[in-house]
């Protein structure tokens, strides 16, 4: 309190066990999407069809795969939880490449944060925490003009991007024609 400090959480892959008390405290949370690293696999047994050398990886034990996904599935219920629980968070893109980031915001949608909120935390949210809110995060009168247009929804993995206006300056991107998903034959 001495120096009126904000704390604000960096990671935060398991704040969901905390959750209650970061929404009490309003501590704000910048959530990575980075996959945990496994556990590197054994080598495996000799046998007639299979003979040991340095590339034949031994399987994982079924209980160590099972904590593996029992913890990746906690992990993509994070942001989740703490939308749920009123927690102000904002999704980081910290040592992540373009496709993996995306890949990963599909997945955590997909696990149950609603669109929007995946939205607000890409936006709004983290201007608010970052206290830049008054500049950028959202679109309005004096702010900078940073957008990005894309030819579908920003969480599609063909979603392409078409523009993207950086201080007003309009940058144009070519896309690939998309190809029509067949609909399901009916009856």
């Amino acid at each position: 309190a001495e120096f009126n400090l904000k704390p604000i959480l960096h990671g935060g892959r398991e704040a969901w066990r905390v959750a209650d008390r970061l929404a009490r405290e309003k501590v704000p949370v910048l959530l990575r999407l980075t996959e945990r690293a496994g556990r590197p696999q054994g080598r495996g047994p000799r046998s007639a069809e299979r003979p040991m050398t340095a590339e034949t990886p031994r399987p994982l034990p079924q209980r160590v795969e099972q904590e593996q996904q029992r913890r990746k599935k906690e992990d993509q219920r994070c942001a989740t939880i703490l939308a749920e629980k009123g927690v102000p968070f904002a999704i980081s893109t910290h040592e992540l490449t373009a496709d993996k980031f995306r890949e990963a915001l599909r997945q955590v949608i997909e696990t149950g944060l609603a669109k929007d909120n995946a939205l607000r935390a890409l936006t709004s949210d983290p201007a608010r925490i970052l206290g830049v809110d008054g500049q950028v995060g959202s679109i309005a009168s004096g702010k900078a003009a940073h957008l990005v247009v894309m030819d579908g929804e920003f969480h599609e993995a063909d979603a392409q991007i078409k523009y993207v206006f950086s201080d007003g300056i309009r940058f144009e991107y070519e896309t690939k024609p998309r190809v029509k998903k067949p609909s399901p034959p009916e009856g």
